[in-house]
């Protein structure tokens, strides 16, 4: 599940005001380009936000924004799913919602940090957390969904900073 981020910063952070950047993102299930025969899926992944963050001190930074999250399938069967009296020829789903996130940043090190969040999703009463360990290049988390039986979904990432 492939994703590219983007973050651009609005507005700088003054003692009065908070610094204010816009976000988004881009998904998309890389094993599905890859499948070879008939049936085609399609599916993508997408989320644009705005964050707003204030320092509390040197080393540690508050953060919290509203974010519009979307998935969307799509995939056409080249021939009927049958499975007794039920007959299934294709799979069409988008799961929208807007998210309110807050969390905490702490640089641990020169180029480190270590960030906690959590946020809340109003249609489908959501809650998200994710727990990361920043390097200057390397990001390392854990997205915690504990919602019923608890979801653990580790997770690797690249950034660059421009």
């Amino acid at each position: 599940w492939g994703n590219l981020s983007a973050k651009a910063k609005i507005l700088n952070e003054t003692a009065s005001w908070p610094q204010i950047d816009a976000v988004g993102m881009y998904g998309d299930l890389l094993a599905l380009r890859a499948v070879n025969n008939d049936v085609k899926p399609t599916f993508s992944d997408y989320s644009a936000g705005i964050v707003l963050s204030k320092s509390a001190n040197d080393k540690t930074r508050l953060f919290g924004g509203i974010k519009y999250s979307a998935i969307v399938m799509d995939v056409v069967f080249s021939s009927p799913v049958v499975s007794g009296a039920f007959e299934m020829s294709s799979l069409k789903f988008q799961v929208a919602d807007i998210f309110l996130c807050t969390g905490i940043r702490h640089q641990t090190g020169p180029e480190r940090s270590v960030v906690a969040q959590v946020g809340y999703g109003f249609k489908y009463r959501k809650i998200i957390s994710r727990v990361m360990i920043n390097h200057k290049h390397l990001e390392l988390g854990l997205d915690i969904y504990p919602e019923g039986m608890f979801v653990f979904h580790p997770f690797l990432a690249w950034h660059w900073i421009f």
